[in-house]
Protein backbone atom coordinates (compact mmCIF):
# COMPACT_ATOMS: atom_id res chain seq x y z
CA UNK A 1 0.00 0.00 0.00
CA UNK A 2 1.13 3.27 -0.89
CA UNK A 3 0.44 6.21 1.04
CA UNK A 4 0.93 9.66 -0.55
CA UNK A 5 0.46 13.21 1.04
CA UNK A 6 0.04 16.26 -0.48
CA UNK A 7 3.56 17.52 0.12
CA UNK A 8 5.00 14.23 -1.40
CA UNK A 9 2.86 14.37 -3.99
CA UNK A 10 3.88 17.87 -5.08
CA UNK A 11 7.55 17.21 -4.22
CA UNK A 12 7.02 14.50 -6.93
CA UNK A 13 5.50 16.95 -9.62
CA UNK A 14 8.48 19.14 -8.55
CA UNK A 15 11.38 16.36 -9.29
CA UNK A 16 10.80 12.88 -9.76
CA UNK A 17 14.51 12.86 -8.93
CA UNK A 18 14.05 14.76 -5.85
CA UNK A 19 11.44 12.65 -4.50
CA UNK A 20 13.65 9.86 -4.63
CA UNK A 21 16.13 11.18 -2.63
CA UNK A 22 13.44 12.28 0.76
CA UNK A 23 10.78 9.53 0.17
CA UNK A 24 12.73 6.58 -1.34
CA UNK A 25 16.50 6.49 0.18
CA UNK A 26 15.39 9.13 2.59
CA UNK A 27 18.69 11.29 2.48
CA UNK A 28 19.00 14.51 4.32
CA UNK A 29 21.20 16.95 5.32
CA UNK A 30 22.78 17.41 9.15
CA UNK A 31 21.29 21.11 9.60
CA UNK A 32 17.47 21.66 9.28
CA UNK A 33 15.98 24.92 7.70
CA UNK A 34 15.20 27.38 10.81
CA UNK A 35 12.01 28.26 8.79
CA UNK A 36 10.35 24.81 9.31
CA UNK A 37 11.42 24.78 12.79
CA UNK A 38 9.85 28.75 13.08
CA UNK A 39 7.02 27.28 11.34
CA UNK A 40 6.65 23.93 13.98
CA UNK A 41 6.93 26.37 16.78
CA UNK A 42 4.24 28.97 15.23
CA UNK A 43 1.57 25.73 14.13
CA UNK A 44 2.43 24.46 17.72
CA UNK A 45 1.66 27.20 19.78
CA UNK A 46 -1.82 27.99 18.16
CA UNK A 47 -2.68 24.75 18.53
CA UNK A 48 -1.93 24.78 22.07
CA UNK A 49 -3.62 28.30 22.34
CA UNK A 50 -7.31 27.02 19.93
CA UNK A 51 -7.39 23.26 22.25
CA UNK A 52 -7.19 25.56 25.63
CA UNK A 53 -10.26 27.45 23.91
CA UNK A 54 -12.32 24.07 23.60
CA UNK A 55 -11.41 23.10 27.20
CA UNK A 56 -12.57 26.67 28.50
CA UNK A 57 -8.78 26.73 29.76
CA UNK A 58 -6.59 29.83 28.99
CA UNK A 59 -3.18 29.50 27.34
CA UNK A 60 -0.57 32.73 26.49
CA UNK A 61 0.35 31.56 23.22
CA UNK A 62 3.30 33.94 23.04
CA UNK A 63 4.40 31.78 25.98
CA UNK A 64 3.84 28.66 24.33
CA UNK A 65 5.57 30.13 21.09
CA UNK A 66 8.38 31.04 23.07
CA UNK A 67 8.88 27.26 25.09
CA UNK A 68 8.67 25.44 21.24
CA UNK A 69 11.04 27.39 20.23
CA UNK A 70 13.23 28.12 22.76
CA UNK A 71 13.61 24.22 23.00
CA UNK A 72 14.02 23.55 19.54
CA UNK A 73 17.00 25.59 19.32
CA UNK A 74 18.43 24.48 21.91
CA UNK A 75 18.06 20.34 20.63
CA UNK A 76 18.27 21.01 16.81
CA UNK A 77 21.28 22.03 14.57
CA UNK A 78 19.46 24.82 12.75
CA UNK A 79 20.52 26.87 9.40
CA UNK A 80 19.26 30.50 9.42
CA UNK A 81 18.63 31.89 5.88
CA UNK A 82 20.74 35.48 5.81
CA UNK A 83 19.86 38.08 7.52
CA UNK A 84 17.97 36.14 10.50
CA UNK A 85 18.90 35.40 13.45
CA UNK A 86 17.39 32.68 16.17
CA UNK A 87 16.44 36.20 18.55
CA UNK A 88 15.30 37.93 15.43
CA UNK A 89 12.48 34.72 14.79
CA UNK A 90 12.04 34.65 18.29
CA UNK A 91 10.88 38.24 18.21
CA UNK A 92 8.69 37.79 14.90
CA UNK A 93 6.90 34.84 16.65
CA UNK A 94 6.37 36.39 19.39
CA UNK A 95 4.53 39.42 17.76
CA UNK A 96 2.48 37.16 15.45
CA UNK A 97 1.51 35.35 18.65
CA UNK A 98 0.91 38.33 20.63
CA UNK A 99 -1.84 39.27 17.27
CA UNK A 100 -3.34 35.76 16.81
CA UNK A 101 -5.69 35.81 19.16
CA UNK A 102 -7.22 39.23 18.15
CA UNK A 103 -7.39 37.97 14.58
CA UNK A 104 -8.75 34.68 15.41
CA UNK A 105 -11.90 36.94 17.39
CA UNK A 106 -12.06 38.99 14.43
CA UNK A 107 -12.50 35.83 12.49
CA UNK A 108 -15.35 35.32 13.82
CA UNK A 109 -14.65 31.28 13.19
CA UNK A 110 -15.03 28.44 15.81
CA UNK A 111 -13.47 25.06 15.48
CA UNK A 112 -15.31 22.09 13.75
CA UNK A 113 -15.68 18.98 16.60
CA UNK A 114 -16.06 15.77 15.74
CA UNK A 115 -18.52 13.11 17.37
CA UNK A 116 -16.41 12.89 20.37
CA UNK A 117 -16.07 16.59 21.07
CA UNK A 118 -12.70 16.90 19.88
CA UNK A 119 -11.32 19.80 18.21
CA UNK A 120 -10.15 19.54 14.62
CA UNK A 121 -7.03 20.35 14.66
CA UNK A 122 -3.92 19.13 12.95
CA UNK A 123 -5.68 15.74 12.42
CA UNK A 124 -4.34 12.73 10.87
CA UNK A 125 -6.46 11.58 8.00
CA UNK A 126 -6.71 8.94 5.63
CA UNK A 127 -8.84 8.39 2.27
CA UNK A 128 -8.46 6.01 -0.66
CA UNK A 129 -7.62 6.97 -3.92
CA UNK A 130 -7.63 3.97 -5.90
CA UNK A 131 -6.60 -0.16 -5.52
CA UNK A 132 -3.37 -0.17 -3.26
CA UNK A 133 -3.10 3.97 -2.79
CA UNK A 134 -4.38 6.15 -0.04
CA UNK A 135 -3.97 9.54 0.28
CA UNK A 136 -3.37 10.69 4.25
CA UNK A 137 -2.32 14.27 5.27
CA UNK A 138 -2.80 16.87 8.36
CA UNK A 139 -5.30 19.77 7.62
CA UNK A 140 -4.00 22.50 10.41
CA UNK A 141 -7.80 23.84 10.83
CA UNK A 142 -11.31 22.95 10.40
CA UNK A 143 -13.56 25.47 11.08
CA UNK A 144 -17.19 26.88 11.23
CA UNK A 145 -18.01 30.57 9.45
CA UNK A 146 -20.54 32.44 11.06
CA UNK A 147 -23.40 30.69 9.12
CA UNK A 148 -21.68 27.14 10.30
CA UNK A 149 -20.21 26.23 6.61
CA UNK A 150 -17.22 24.00 7.30
CA UNK A 151 -14.00 25.30 6.08
CA UNK A 152 -10.17 24.09 5.93
CA UNK A 153 -7.34 26.55 6.58
CA UNK A 154 -4.03 26.17 6.37
CA UNK A 155 -1.42 27.96 8.11
CA UNK A 156 1.27 29.68 6.43
CA UNK A 157 4.71 31.45 7.92
CA UNK A 158 5.87 33.18 4.07
CA UNK A 159 8.54 35.92 4.65
CA UNK A 160 5.91 37.98 1.83
CA UNK A 161 1.98 37.91 1.93
CA UNK A 162 0.02 36.91 -1.16
CA UNK A 163 3.37 35.55 -3.38
CA UNK A 164 0.63 33.95 -5.47
CA UNK A 165 -2.68 36.12 -6.05
CA UNK A 166 -5.73 34.04 -5.02
CA UNK A 167 -3.78 30.62 -4.77
CA UNK A 168 -6.49 29.33 -2.31
CA UNK A 169 -8.44 28.69 -5.58
CA UNK A 170 -5.76 26.50 -7.56
CA UNK A 171 -3.61 25.07 -4.45
CA UNK A 172 -3.43 21.18 -4.62
CA UNK A 173 -2.55 20.73 -1.00
CA UNK A 174 -6.18 22.42 0.20
CA UNK A 175 -7.87 19.97 -2.94
CA UNK A 176 -6.42 17.19 -0.76
CA UNK A 177 -7.76 18.39 2.35
CA UNK A 178 -11.05 18.94 0.94
CA UNK A 179 -10.83 14.97 -0.20
CA UNK A 180 -9.85 13.79 2.93
CA UNK A 181 -12.08 15.44 4.98
CA UNK A 182 -15.45 14.93 2.81
CA UNK A 183 -14.20 11.24 3.06
CA UNK A 184 -14.14 11.18 6.51
CA UNK A 185 -17.11 13.70 7.27
CA UNK A 186 -19.58 10.51 8.61
CA UNK A 187 -16.45 9.05 11.01
CA UNK A 188 -15.94 12.58 12.18
CA UNK A 189 -19.40 12.65 13.43
CA UNK A 190 -21.66 13.95 9.78
CA UNK A 191 -19.35 16.93 9.15
CA UNK A 192 -21.53 18.68 6.96
CA UNK A 193 -19.11 19.27 2.95
CA UNK A 194 -16.93 21.51 3.07
CA UNK A 195 -17.94 24.80 1.78
CA UNK A 196 -14.52 26.56 1.15
CA UNK A 197 -10.75 26.15 1.79
CA UNK A 198 -8.22 28.98 2.23
CA UNK A 199 -4.82 29.69 3.56
CA UNK A 200 -4.09 32.05 6.63
CA UNK A 201 -1.26 33.85 6.17
CA UNK A 202 1.35 35.23 9.40
CA UNK A 203 4.15 36.93 7.53
CA UNK A 204 7.42 36.57 8.90
CA UNK A 205 9.45 40.00 8.81
CA UNK A 206 11.35 41.37 10.99
CA UNK A 207 10.17 43.47 14.21
CA UNK A 208 9.91 46.55 13.14
CA UNK A 209 12.97 48.45 14.57
CA UNK A 210 11.77 52.08 14.37
CA UNK A 211 8.29 54.00 14.38
CA UNK A 212 5.96 53.03 11.36
CA UNK A 213 7.92 50.22 10.69
CA UNK A 214 6.24 47.51 8.75
CA UNK A 215 6.77 44.06 10.85
CA UNK A 216 5.14 41.16 11.12
CA UNK A 217 1.69 40.60 10.41
CA UNK A 218 -1.54 38.23 9.94
CA UNK A 219 -3.56 38.37 6.66
CA UNK A 220 -6.51 36.61 5.81
CA UNK A 221 -7.96 34.05 6.05
CA UNK A 222 -8.14 34.11 1.88
CA UNK A 223 -10.80 31.57 1.03
CA UNK A 224 -12.23 30.33 -2.39
CA UNK A 225 -15.10 28.09 -2.58
CA UNK A 226 -14.81 24.21 -2.01
CA UNK A 227 -13.13 22.20 -5.25
CA UNK A 228 -15.97 21.27 -7.74
CA UNK A 229 -16.99 17.45 -7.97
CA UNK A 230 -14.68 17.73 -11.33
CA UNK A 231 -11.75 19.45 -9.95
CA UNK A 232 -11.82 16.77 -7.70
CA UNK A 233 -11.58 13.79 -10.06
CA UNK A 234 -8.82 15.39 -11.89
CA UNK A 235 -6.97 15.20 -8.94
CA UNK A 236 -7.65 11.80 -7.92
CA UNK A 237 -6.51 11.00 -11.36
CA UNK A 238 -3.22 13.45 -12.00
CA UNK A 239 -2.21 11.65 -8.39
CA UNK A 240 -3.08 7.79 -9.50
CA UNK A 241 -1.33 8.33 -13.01
CA UNK A 242 2.15 9.80 -10.02
CA UNK A 243 1.77 6.66 -8.12
CA UNK A 244 1.75 4.68 -10.95
CA UNK A 245 5.12 6.42 -11.83
CA UNK A 246 6.60 6.12 -8.61
CA UNK A 247 5.82 1.79 -8.03
CA UNK A 248 7.55 1.76 -11.80
CA UNK A 249 10.83 3.56 -10.39
CA UNK A 250 10.52 6.29 -12.47
CA UNK A 251 12.09 9.13 -10.70
CA UNK A 252 14.06 11.24 -13.49
CA UNK A 253 15.43 14.66 -13.40
CA UNK A 254 13.65 17.97 -13.86
CA UNK A 255 15.65 21.23 -13.81
CA UNK A 256 13.72 22.68 -15.93
CA UNK A 257 15.14 26.62 -16.67
CA UNK A 258 17.84 28.08 -14.88
CA UNK A 259 15.49 30.60 -13.73
CA UNK A 260 13.10 28.73 -12.83
CA UNK A 261 14.27 25.37 -11.57
CA UNK A 262 13.60 23.26 -8.43
CA UNK A 263 17.48 22.86 -8.34
CA UNK A 264 17.88 26.02 -6.36
CA UNK A 265 16.53 25.29 -3.19
CA UNK A 266 16.93 21.69 -3.37
CA UNK A 267 18.69 20.04 -0.68
CA UNK A 268 20.11 17.40 -3.09
CA UNK A 269 21.44 19.37 -6.08
CA UNK A 270 25.05 18.64 -5.28
CA UNK A 271 25.04 14.89 -5.24
CA UNK A 272 22.35 14.74 -7.69
CA UNK A 273 24.86 16.55 -10.10
CA UNK A 274 28.11 14.80 -9.15
CA UNK A 275 26.89 12.30 -7.70
CA UNK A 276 28.70 13.34 -4.39
CA UNK A 277 28.16 15.43 -1.31
CA UNK A 278 29.90 15.04 1.86
CA UNK A 279 27.29 16.90 3.87
CA UNK A 280 24.35 14.67 2.71
CA UNK A 281 23.75 11.81 4.99
CA UNK A 282 21.80 8.54 4.20
CA UNK A 283 20.54 6.16 6.39
CA UNK A 284 22.01 3.41 4.08
CA UNK A 285 25.33 3.69 2.15
CA UNK A 286 24.69 6.54 -0.69
CA UNK A 287 23.54 5.04 -4.12
CA UNK A 288 24.93 6.39 -7.19
CA UNK A 289 21.51 7.27 -9.04
CA UNK A 290 17.93 6.09 -8.77
CA UNK A 291 17.21 1.98 -9.22
CA UNK A 292 13.75 1.19 -10.99
CA UNK A 293 12.19 -0.98 -8.43
CA UNK A 294 8.25 -1.65 -9.07
CA UNK A 295 7.59 -2.15 -5.09
CA UNK A 296 9.19 1.01 -3.99
CA UNK A 297 6.86 2.87 -1.56
CA UNK A 298 6.99 5.98 0.16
Amino acid sequence: MLKLSPTAALTYEDCPRQYWYRYIVRAYRPLRPAALGFGDAVHQAIEQYLRAGVRGESCDPVAAFTAVWDHHTATTALEYPNPWSAAELRATGQRLLALFPGAWAQAELALALDGQGEPLLERRLEAPLAPGLNLTGKPDLVVLDAQLRTLILDLKTPSQAGAIEAFEARADQLAAYQLLLDANAEALGGLEPVAGVGFWELVKRKVASRHGGKGPEIRGPALAPARTIDQLADLRQKWVWLAEDIGRGRFPRRPRQAHNSPCLLCDFRRHCAAGEDPELCFPDPAPVSPAPDPVARA
